[in-house]
């Protein structure tokens, strides 16, 4: 083989480790950004005298985008009556938690305010089936 046709395929060769890199990049960014906004993480806050909602997140599950947002969309229903918690499964304090409790993605777990689990359910819920779900659980209307 020719000097050149090596070095042209060290040249493709190293092209396409950039490319990978730029790729893999590009994947660590949109899960950083997809991560659910405005969600608190602090799993300790349950049972701190309000009921919580903690949804089981794994941004690996295209239904945990779907489910945050159907969260979202009710949170100002209920005002600060009930905490809407994530358990991120990617975060070390989550997986103990999710052990402790014997959560899985995509479960949402419903708590009432002394930290007492008082229903549990795979998403997704739709808005209304978990505004439902919140009464009938937690009482919280």
């Amino acid at each position: 083989m020719s000097k050149q046709k090596q070095s042209e395929k060290s040249r493709f060769r190293g092209l396409g480790w950039i490319a990978a890199g730029i790729f893999i990049a590009s994947i660590v960014a949109l899960a950083v950004v997809n991560l659910p906004k405005g969600f608190d993480m602090d799993l300790a806050k349950i049972g701190n005298g309000k009921p919580a909602v903690v949804f089981v997140y794994d941004s690996n599950l295209a239904i945990s985008g779907m489910q945050t947002g159907e969260m979202n969309s009710i949170r100002d229903k209920f005002d600060d009556r009930v905490l809407f918690l994530i358990a991120d499964v990617g975060r070390p304090m989550a997986s103990e938690w999710m052990r402790q409790n014997q959560a899985r993605a995509p479960d949402l777990l419903f708590f009432d305010a002394e930290g007492n689990l008082q229903h549990r359910q795979p998403a997704p819920l739709l808005a209304g089936e978990l505004i439902d779900t919140i009464q009938m659980a937690l009482g919280a209307e």
